[in-house]
């Protein structure tokens, strides 16, 4: 059975052609398939992505137990994308 018919089934759980969605074997496959698929394409890059890279410098700050997390993305962001992402900021907070 296709997933586009998943919102109309009354107790997906149950049913014999989505029940296998919701156990954890499912889960932790599927999370295993996503950090392999994630560890790949990282390797086969040349320059990490700029995403990446703040998100590592902010999990490195909280495994050390660094309060001020907010200064993250200054610490890898260039200066001239970090004037970008002020001038931004500002024109959402217009909003």
């Amino acid at each position: 059975m296709p997933f586009y018919a998943l919102p109309y089934i009354a107790n997906p759980k149950e049913h014999p052609s989505f029940s296998g969605l919701f156990g954890n074997d499912w889960i932790h496959g599927l999370v295993d398939m996503i950090k392999k698929f994630a560890d790949e394409i990282l390797e086969s890059m040349e320059e990490l992505p700029l995403l990446y890279k703040v998100y590592a410098s902010y999990q490195k700050k909280l495994e050390s137990g660094d309060p001020d997390t907010q200064s993250v993305a200054s610490s890898v962001v260039p200066d001239d994308q970090t004037d970008k992402i002020k001038m931004l900021t500002h024109q959402v907070d217009e909003l």
